[in-house]
């Protein structure tokens, strides 16, 4: 069986569903599926990825309500939907950790409605407690590959090549949303 640590299809002409077969015991670190075509439902076999850090479906056409379940992955880090067609309210599962090792989160132009619950940000302790965190470049253990993400900031996009492992960021304004509570 062939390991795959990080997937890396960003900026293709990929369309389609991303298929829903992440199996239990995959050692998928890294998921980065940005500037692509992808549309329909979010995978729910995603769930399976116990080891995945870093979540990159931005500025796709994926439909689907907002994948809470996801806060379940002990090592989630990083968390972007940005510019999808994410809808519905942002409900907090009971029965599910949430996002507690998560530093980056952007949800940003997406179709989102309702208030944004702060149980959310204050689950993310991995936003809250830098002190432990080696200052370094996020990126695999071997250096071979960087994690790279957009930014908005007052209305800029900003491509941020490579990404401190102390920085922490959420984007979650959208029309849409009320005042967070």
């Amino acid at each position: 069986m062939l390991d795959i640590y990080i997937l890396d299809l960003h900026k293709n002409i990929f369309h389609g569903n991303i298929p829903d077969s992440f199996v239990v015991g995959n050692e998928l670190q890294t998921l980065n599926l940005q500037n692509n075509d992808f549309d329909g439902p979010f995978p729910k076999s995603m769930v399976n990825c116990h080891d995945l850090q870093v979540l990159n479906l931005g500025n796709n056409k994926i439909n689907d309500t907002f994948p809470h379940w996801l806060g379940a992955l002990p090592q989630l880090q990083v968390l972007v939907l940005r510019s999808n067609y994410f809808h519905g309210q942002i409900i907090l599962s009971e029965a599910e950790s949430n996002f507690s090792a998560l530093r980056i989160l952007d949800l940003l132009h997406n179709e989102f409605s309702g208030s944004l619950p702060t149980t959310y940000f204050k689950s993310f302790k991995g936003m809250m407690n830098l002190s432990n965190v080696q200052m370094k470049y996020m990126e695999n253990p071997n250096g071979y590959n960087h994690f790279s993400m957009f930014v908005t900031m007052k209305g800029l996009d900003i491509e941020v090549e490579r990404v401190l492992t102390i920085f922490t960021y959420d984007n979650v304004n959208n029309r849409g949303y009320e005042a967070i509570k």
